[in-house]
């Protein structure tokens, strides 16, 4: 006898929706790798920051205001961004493994799962937030062309407003140069970030420009074990970010690189619809907001853009 099973259609709207939301925006490696995560950016923000000089003189008997205080901020707007994915029912099938949901000489029980759901969002929340990764550092804003990435990601503020980039050396590109372009990065760096806590600062890399610099450890024979090695620099954490080009080293503050959304948001939705009685396919949709913003690229040293 045949068997029908039911997929129960799902929707989480507005904050019902920012467990999953949250998955998304701060599930991928660049929100694991510390930066600042701000969640509830409602349209427009200011990273501000205060710079003061010369705040203690001698003492003297008079009224004598000294010092300089500077005021500066940076202005980021989150920007509404979906997800619209449709899905073939026999891709799900194979997807979630048919022995889960249909009857078969290994399954006896064939409402073992009945709403698969949960696993889907999981699973969607999980891809979507490789693709955020790679907005964060890759998107570019545009305007007048058919392509528009609605806000400027990482490499672009980073190479057109303001990143310290270092001079007179190109990107990392083989091992036995590889350390000395660490160092030029970090020696480059401006005072203010490179005297803080080795915890607080961190390198961004891709796999392949971090392997060298594995590649270039393993010639240090007591140097074990290679690979925990490989993800330090002086100290400081390496991290791998897959959206990143060959070659390219950025090291700064980690809170210095911000991700914006807001999870509480009327517009946010996390949805799984059932279009099988008519198209045989199973629709998700997502709705969020997003932006990424750097608070202040002067303090970023760049190698390789």
């Amino acid at each position: 006898m045949a068997t029908t099973i039911t997929i129960s259609p799902v929707a989480y709207n507005g904050e019902a929706s920012q467990q999953y939301l949250l998955k998304c925006m701060a599930g991928g490696k660049t929100a694991a790798a510390g930066v600042r995560f701000l969640d509830s950016v409602k349209f427009k923000i200011n990273l501000k920051k205060l710079d003061a000089t010369n705040l203690l003189v001698p003492a003297t008997c008079d009224y004598s205001p000294n010092g300089t205080i500077v005021a500066s901020a940076d202005q980021y707007e989150v920007k509404e961004v979906q997800s619209e994915v449709q899905i073939c029912w026999a891709d799900l099938v194979q997807l979630f493994g048919s022995e889960n949901l249909s009857a078969g000489v290994e399954n006896g029980n064939v409402n073992q799962i009945t709403d698969f759901s949960t696993s889907l969002i999981e699973i969607m929340t999980s891809k979507i937030a490789e693709s955020v990764d790679n907005m964060l550092w890759n998107s570019v804003a545009t305007s007048g062309t058919s392509v528009n990435d609605m806000f400027d990601g990482y490499l672009h503020i980073l190479d057109n407003h303001g990143g310290l980039k270092v001079t007179g050396t190109t990107g990392a590109t083989n091992a036995s140069t590889i350390i000395a372009k660490f160092y030029a990065v970090l020696g480059q760096a401006p005072s203010c970030v490179s005297s803080k806590n080795p915890s607080e600062l961190v390198f961004f890399t891709n796999g392949k420009t971090r392997a060298l610099l594995q590649q270039a450890y393993s010639a240090f024979q007591n140097i074990t074990p290679v690979g925990t090695i490989a993800s330090t620099f002086m100290g400081i954490d390496v991290v791998m970010i897959p959206a990143l080009p060959d070659g390219v080293i950025i090291f700064g503050e980690r809170k210095n690189f911000v991700i914006m959304t807001d999870l509480y948001s009327d517009f946010n939705s996390v949805t799984v619809l059932d279009e099988r009685p008519k198209y045989n396919y199973v629709v998700f949709i997502l709705r969020g907001k997003l932006v990424a913003g750097i608070g202040f690229p002067e303090e970023v040293t760049v190698l390789g853009l």
